[in-house]
């Protein structure tokens, strides 16, 4: 349909209600077809590169080489991309995608060192919030692969529906060693019950444990 030459290395791209947003060395560009032309109406300095983008409604996700994720909103009234917030700590972003559980979101980042990290966007009132700036560390866990793609799908079979009958949502994700697996959002009754089970494994003399370290460490 059309094409365009840009003056740097594309490195990620993500439709955004109707636009392209791509990312192009430490800039977020966003553009629109225009009849027969791609024409760029809006874009942003993010950090140093840009490895990732991922678009929810209005929200976008920027996930950088070195310095984790950053958090932005799509106002089309004016046709400009606004900084919510950021992750202040260095993360050598692989891939970023959304969380959902129900009303809750949370913001998913993977790491060169094979980590998973979740943060929360939370409001001023927040102290380490500082202001509504800063992205705050929600959890996170050490999956031993870098995860290069991540997707949010519909879940399947017991998971489809929430008590409430609300479709719920789990996201997958790839690895480079050619693995496959999802992260899903569990209530808190069954989270408590999950982690009293692995509490008792973990103090099980049946089943030893990797280098004879606390697994719960």
């Amino acid at each position: 349909i059309a094409e365009k030459e840009l003056k740097g290395q594309v490195s990620a791209v993500q439709a955004l209600q109707g636009y392209v947003v791509v990312g192009v060395g430490p800039r977020v560009e966003v553009y629109k077809l225009v009849e027969d032309e791609i024409v760029c109406c809006s874009f942003f300095f993010a950090q140093l590169f840009c490895t990732s983008i991922t678009s929810l409604k209005q929200y976008v996700i920027v996930g950088d080489m070195f310095k984790s994720i950053s958090f932005l909103y799509w106002r089309d009234r004016n046709k400009s991309l606004n900084f919510l917030g950021k992750d202040y700590e260095p993360l050598q972003t692989y891939a970023t995608e959304f969380l959902l559980h129900n009303e809750d979101l949370s913001l998913v980042a993977s790491d060169g060192l094979g980590n998973i990290q979740l943060f929360n966007y939370e409001n001023a009132t927040v102290a380490e919030s500082r202001g509504g700036t800063r992205l705050l560390a929600n959890g996170g866990f050490h999956l031993g692969s870098r995860i290069n793609k991540f997707q949010r799908v519909r879940a399947f079979g017991n998971m489809a529906e929430d008590s409430k009958g609300a479709s719920q949502q789990l996201t997958m994700y790839s690895t480079l060693n050619s693995g496959l697996g999802a992260l899903v959002p569990v209530s808190e009754k069954t989270f408590q019950f999950l982690s009293a089970l692995q509490a008792k494994l973990a103090q099980s003399p049946d089943l030893p444990h990797l280098g004879g370290l606390n697994p719960r460490e």
